[in-house]
């Protein structure tokens, strides 16, 4: 990662780079939209009331609200975004074994 943002000022240009982080970012904030519709409403089934609202409703339109902020980007952050995504996802799932394990880094933390 280190070598990656050490090389990538010199290949693209400063707006680029930008729209590089900025789908980035946007990627996280979808990912976590689902994050919690999944991990609460589906797998939790927390579905009272306000519930709805808050692990269906919510999660769902931010979700459709950054992916219309994603027709923005030109073809390149996509090409660049998403084989930065696609990395990013093989290396958590090598160090994870599948997503079955946390990886080392994250036990010690205390939530």
């Amino acid at each position: 990662v280190g070598l990656g943002s050490l090389i990538l000022p010199f290949i693209l240009s400063m707006s680029q780079l930008v729209r590089l982080v900025n789908f980035g970012a946007l990627s996280s904030f979808v990912m976590l939209n689902f994050a919690v519709f999944l991990f609460f409403f589906i797998r939790e089934k927390k579905r009272n009331g306000t519930d709805i609202v808050k692990y269906l409703i919510c999660p769902w339109a931010g979700i459709l609200i950054l992916i219309y902020v994603f027709t923005g980007f030109d073809k390149m952050t996509y090409i660049v975004g998403i084989v930065w995504l696609v990395v990013g996802l093989i290396v958590g799932a090598i160090k994870s074994k599948g997503y079955k394990e946390v990886p080392e880094a994250f036990k010690k933390l205390e939530v």
